[in-house]
């Protein structure tokens, strides 16, 4: 009897290629599942669910497959590099290792395994010691790279299809100009031996009705922290001086995409090798090339080791210098910057004013605690950054928080995988054990949400407890949006430095602790205190406009791209 139904492995590994390249991403795991089902042995059919499976961040899942069809074809170097890649997902950056050692032993000179085994980092540590051995590692594993480059450079063109990025290293609170120069040298002294021509200068050609020509460049150009951060800086750059483009290189892609092709004079979707990249966006004869976010894309990284304008950026959508001769300068935010900000960036520093960006609030979703599954009677304290964003210094804050409290609960989001999830509580726990803290149900894990619902969260919260060496950015925007009050402690470097300026510029000063004894206390009284938490949500509300939908950092942006054009 006909069933109309694929008969074979094959057939069903089609038709979930055909349900992919329409964006049916479920309907694509159903054919890849059914593949693997009718022949086990498989080890494409498995590879494929595998790399599914990755994409949508389902790790469990993937180890899984991944994990057989290395089993399946152990020959196949590049099966133990994704393989490698979930394991570091689900906080096992041993095993990574020890995966891509295996590759090493199949295929000397992997590239890839080479550079992931060297420099891998577990999202989440254990603690501070574990924190400075694995950056030790890194360093010495950076500098074993670098003076091995010839062996590198056997197969240079391998480099262009190389999916690594090391931003883990951002989330560690260090000045981290050193390592990036040296692993941006590497990749550059790479790229020069695969593609040369890309890194020589762009000749400046026929003029364009003396308009300057600006490009923005990222592989996020959606619903996310690049769209709610740079969208306005396309859309509001004056078309009379300026001709922008914008060079799309991922491939998701949503509503939020669509509003970025409408507020450009030209789009591109650009989700291609590298190479291929960057002779599209020089053959676009830019004045200037910005790079929203290097180090948030593998691609990124390698764009960023190229020459693709005359004069080239980065921005803060990951804010660390990028560590690349080939970048010239970094646009930053002077409200976030320290003092001695031009020490930790090899580009030279442009400061915009203000929050640096013309940030539209979202809008606030209804919710209450019954929905979500929080309790109604007790101070709820929320620390809504992604796990791998807190710092082990954090740990002593929260434990203090809830030994001094025993009402408090304070509200997590889970991480990318379940393995990092279970290596944060873990570490929790044991700070709550060296600390004789008996244990009270204090800290709790949301499930990851839509934007909306993450609203909903922030709108029945009482406190925000800001993040040590790595502050909210558009974290603490959504959350003072919500009039919600955040407790920071001003870090180092601009990235902890984000919130404190946000806070300044309402006026709202004393929610930036001196220290972290201070920390502690002021979030105490945030969260118990209801007419002090009602003050402060009412000055933050009645001083958004200081904060939001400022007309000055791009006005601010044009100037400087005038400067930098040297018009």
């Amino acid at each position: 009897m006909d069933t109309g139904l694929p008969a074979s492995g094959a057939e069903w590994v089609a038709l979930g290629e055909r349900h992919l390249a329409a964006r049916q991403v479920v309907e694509a795991a159903a054919c890849y599942e059914r593949a693997v089902q009718l022949e086990p042995n498989a080890w494409n059919y498995r590879a494929r669910l595998g790399r599914l499976h990755m994409a949508t961040r389902r790790f469990d899942a993937a180890e899984s497959e991944l994990r057989q069809a290395c089993v399946l074809k152990p020959d196949l170097p590049d099966l133990f590099t994704l393989l490698a890649y979930v394991l570091r997902e689900q906080n096992k950056a041993e095993a990574a290792i020890a995966v891509l050692e295996r590759a090493l032993e199949i295929d000397p000179r992997h590239m890839h395994a080479a550079i992931a085994a060297a420099l891998m980092l577990p999202p989440i540590y254990s603690d501070g010691d574990d924190l400075r051995r694995w950056r030790e590692r890194f360093a010495s594993g950076l500098a074993r790279l670098r003076a091995t480059i010839e062996t590198a450079v056997v197969d240079p063109q391998s480099v262009l299809d190389l999916e690594w990025t090391n931003f883990l290293l951002a989330y560690q609170g260090q000045n981290d100009l050193a390592l990036q120069e040296g692993y941006s040298g590497f990749i550059a002294a790479l790229l020069g031996v695969a593609v040369p021509q890309l890194q020589a200068p762009v000749a400046r050609t026929r003029e364009h009705g003396g308009k300057i020509r600006v490009g923005f460049i990222s592989s996020d150009f959606r619903i996310s922290t690049v769209g709610d951060y740079f969208l306005r800086w396309i859309t509001d750059l004056p078309r009379d001086r300026f001709h922008v483009a914008a060079f799309h290189t991922g491939h998701l892609i949503d509503e939020g995409t669509r509003a970025f092709q409408l507020g450009s004079d030209s789009f591109a979707q650009l989700p291609g090798r590298v190479d291929d990249i960057a002779r599209t966006v020089r053959d676009s004869n830019l004045d200037i090339a910005v790079i929203l976010d290097v180090g948030m894309s593998a691609k990124s990284v390698l764009l960023s080791n190229l020459r693709l304008a005359r004069s080239q950026c980065a921005a803060w959508g990951h804010p660390v210098t990028t560590g690349s001769e080939f970048m010239d300068y970094f646009i930053s935010c002077g409200d976030m910057e320290p003092g001695d900000a031009r020490t930790h960036y090899s580009e030279t520093l442009v400061c915009l004013p203000g929050i640096g960006v013309r940030y539209r609030p979202p809008d606030a979703h209804a919710a209450t605690r019954a929905q979500i599954g929080l309790p109604a009677d007790r101070p709820i304290y929320l620390c809504p950054q992604s796990l791998c964003k807190i710092h082990p210094d954090n740990d002593a804050l929260f434990i203090e928080l809830v030994e001094r409290d025993h009402e408090a609960l304070i509200v997590f989001f889970e991480g990318q995988a379940s393995g990092q999830t279970l290596a944060f509580a873990t570490r929790l726990e044991r700070g709550l054990r060296r600390r004789n803290v008996p244990p009270r149900q204090q800290f709790k894990f949301l499930p990851r949400v839509s934007r909306g619902d993450f609203l909903g969260v922030m709108k029945v919260s009482d406190a925000m407890l800001d993040t040590l060496h790595w502050s909210g950015g558009n974290t603490a925007l959504d959350a003072l949006a919500a009039g919600l009050p955040v407790v920071t402690l001003e870090g180092r470097f601009m990235r902890g430095r984000q919130t404190a300026a946000m806070l300044r510029i309402l006026e709202i000063e004393e929610l930036i602790a001196g220290d972290q004894e201070e920390y502690v206390t002021l979030a105490l009284r945030v969260g118990n205190d209801k007419a002090y938490r009602a003050e402060l949500s009412a000055r933050i509300r009645g001083g958004s406009s200081k904060l939001f939908d400022r007309e000055e950092p791009v006005t601010a942006l044009a100037r400087a791209f005038e400067e930098i054009a040297g018009r």
